[in-house]
């Protein structure tokens, strides 16, 4: 799976740190606090925002403090106000790529594939050497069903960022892989990006050992981002070799299993480390030692409806009926749709 992927919030249940469902004083006075953290922001917004127009501070400064909230709200899962911060962001500074390159991630959130794309779009018309801006916008491109595009962009992603670069890797196999072209050489760059990535791995869980007390949650963060960037490597392998195994199906049975085996284990693997990873991240929210951070969630309860989308397409093509029905139904309870996460 490209970690590039947008997500959707999980419809699971209370968010991590949520009070519990038989607390309703505890839920009042969480909605009250809320109320008024909204209301202290929007208040405290509006006033500074005053306080830069009368002190006729440069439209460059007024933009990027634009551009900061937009980034705030986007991690507090603040769509309609993220969209708003990056327009008042560009009509002061209409020519920076990076504001269009944050809305084009919001409207792809929102599942506005066409305005995502007419952001990218802008956002490679004003700096065309901007590998971020090709691999967001190859995305887009599979969304839309535009394989070539799609697989021209995700070429373009690796041409700069180098065949040594295991993000780029994974995007460029993902890709060919949902456009259902290449399927070996896909197989190839995502055995390439798997081995990239494993000394990166293994160092971080040493350190993690080797850590003390005062390092430790920084450590555990460390290895969460690790293991998820490496769930996802396994998520792609899985997808490649499960499209491998559709190619077989009809001229070599016993390959095609053979296939769709080796996929469903990649795919087991991939969901057990990312809900390892959102399950940690959930309790130590609720403990108090980090932030509870939306933003994370969201891309963590996306990946794994994903993840357990392809597993669901891999038990039902060895015939795993009851298997594949458990997977789907747990897919789409995460939040997994079609329009908004593709396959």
């Amino acid at each position: 799976m490209d970690p590039h992927h947008r997500t959707t919030k999980s419809s699971t249940g209370p968010a991590p740190g949520a009070p519990a469902p038989n607390d309703p004083a505890a839920g009042a006075r969480e909605a009250r606090g809320r109320r008024l953290g909204l209301l202290l922001g929007v208040t405290l917004a509006a006033v500074m925002v005053g306080w830069l127009i009368k002190q006729q501070v440069p439209s460059t400064v007024l933009a990027q403090w634009h551009f900061s909230q937009a980034q705030a709200k986007f991690k507090e899962d603040d769509l309609e106000g993220a969209l708003a911060a990056c327009d008042r962001a560009l009509a002061l500074l209409p020519e920076e790529p990076t504001i269009y390159l944050l809305r084009a991630e919001i409207h792809q959130e929102r599942a506005d594939w066409a305005a995502a794309l007419d952001d990218l779009n802008k956002v490679l018309d004003l700096n065309a050497h901007f590998p971020e801006g090709y691999r967001q916008r190859s995305f887009v491109h599979l969304q839309l069903g535009k394989y070539d595009e799609a697989v021209a962009d995700a070429r373009k992603t690796l041409e700069w960022w180098g065949n040594d670069d295991p993000r780029a890797l994974n995007h460029a196999a993902y890709t060919t892989a949902v456009a259902n072209r290449e399927l070996e050489k896909a197989l190839t760059e995502i055995e390439r990006a798997l081995k990239l990535y494993a000394p990166t791995r293994e160092k971080v869980q040493n350190e993690k050992t080797k850590t003390d007390d005062a390092a430790a949650l920084a450590a555990e963060s460390a290895l969460w981002r690790v293991d998820v960037s490496w769930a996802s490597y396994l998520d792609t392998r899985g997808f490649v070799r499960f499209r491998l195994g559709q190619q077989a199906q009809s001229k070599n049975p016993q390959e095609a299993k053979a296939h769709y085996e080796a996929a469903l284990a990649d795919f087991d693997e991939a969901i057990r480390l990312v809900s390892q990873v959102r399950k940690a991240a959930a309790e130590k929210a609720t403990e108090g030692e980090t932030a509870y951070d939306k933003q994370r969630e969201r891309s963590l309860t996306g990946s794994l409806a994903i993840m357990h989308q392809h597993r669901y397409q891999a038990y039902e093509a060895l015939g795993e009926k009851e298997k594949a029905r458990i997977d789907q139904e747990f897919a789409a309870r995460l939040g997994y749709s079609p329009e908004k996460h593709g396959l």
